[in-house]
């Protein structure tokens, strides 16, 4: 029986932004095609073609005949769970890892993708502890440190969280998505400097990285950077005309510096383009517009503006369950918290 080092090896799974088990893996079942062991080959390589097709269920079904034939195969359990994961079957994922370790406990990308698994079904401390291991197996594993990192976010661990993603980038300078994590982080530690720093690093590397040119306008409000705040939200418009929370964005800090004709303008523009999901934002912004014009119209008589109520955090920090859409910050099942990838 060929152990899964000799059956998926030099290979790294890749980390994705928005489904969990997708292309990166496609790449470990391809390799895996070609080294398929006699008597469960068959089953394996028709697996892999339907994974390949887009269709995981179907690749199960030939998983499950391999393993019939070839019980104590490490590698086709873990090509299952990846196509369990796909189907959002993370339970059974792990399940297929689980066997998969016990017969061949030494190879980092089963605790890895076992990790991305737990990390699915909000089990983060055992997704801590897969990453860790599949570290300790592979010390330059820069996706697990990654990831790892990114469920110290999700934690609230915000210094253990830049640790491994300044590990991370000594790995792959190059990783414009980790410096956009990382801007988070420093967030959460209140550091907005340095989540400046973090933020500008990813747009540097990415240009077109809209979250990251959003959520840099974010912290460029809170330091009472106007201009480069709206210059950020306007960006991110140019980028995606539909990236409604940039609108609001636009709003709030013009009706902070008291631009209020940029301001109605934004507003009226965030409510248009709001989906109907996002009633209740739209329902506060409505009901706040008459304030606005109270200001506007105090401003351009006497010149004293009332002071602002509306500070730019105020529709996206609401979090889950509060009958607003969750922050555009913390959401996994958005592109907003990004996994690993290949840049």
């Amino acid at each position: 029986m060929l152990s899964i080092k000799s059956l998926l090896t030099t290979l790294r799974l890749a980390r994705v932004s928005k489904s969990v088990f997708s292309c990166g893996f496609l790449a470990v079942l391809l390799c895996a095609s070609l080294l398929a062991q006699e008597g469960a080959d068959q089953f394996i390589l028709r697996g892999n073609e339907y994974l390949g097709e887009g269709q995981p269920q179907k690749a199960i079904e030939e998983y499950s005949r391999a393993i019939s034939v070839d019980p104590d195969n490490a590698g086709v359990f873990l090509q299952r769970g990846i196509a369990f994961g796909m189907i959002g079957e993370y339970s059974l994922a792990v399940e297929d890892f689980n066997r998969s370790i016990e017969l061949d406990p030494g190879f980092a990308d089963t605790h890895y993708s076992r990790g991305m698994a737990h990390e699915r079904l909000d089990k983060l401390d055992l997704a801590i502890e897969d990453y860790s291991r599949a570290i300790e197996l592979s010390p330059e594993y820069v996706e697990a440190f990654f990831n790892r990192g990114t469920v110290y976010y999700l934690k609230g661990e915000y210094d253990l969280a830049i640790e491994d993603f300044k590990r991370a980038i000594q790995l792959d300078p190059g990783y414009a998505k980790v410096y956009y994590n990382m801007g988070l982080a420093y967030r959460g530690l209140e550091n907005n400097e340095q989540a400046v720093k973090s933020y500008t690093r990813a747009v540097e590397l990415n240009p077109l990285f809209l979250e990251a040119v959003y959520n840099r306008g974010r912290v460029y409000y809170d330091l009472d950077e106007n201009e480069a705040a709206i210059k950020d939200f306007k960006r991110v418009i140019e980028l995606d005309s539909d990236y409604v929370d940039a609108y609001y964005g636009v709003g709030a800090t013009c009706e902070w510096i008291r631009d209020y004709d940029e301001c109605i303008k934004y507003y009226n523009l965030f409510m248009e383009r709001a989906p109907e999901s996002d009633s209740a934002r739209v329902g506060y912004v409505s009901e706040h517009m008459e304030q606005v014009y109270s200001k506007k119209e105090r401003f351009e008589g006497d010149g004293q503006p009332l002071p602002s109520t509306t500070p730019i955090d105020s529709l996206t920090v609401i979090r889950p369950g509060s009958g607003a859409k969750p922050p555009p910050v913390i959401n996994l099942e958005d592109s907003s918290l990004f996994r690993r990838d290949k840049k």
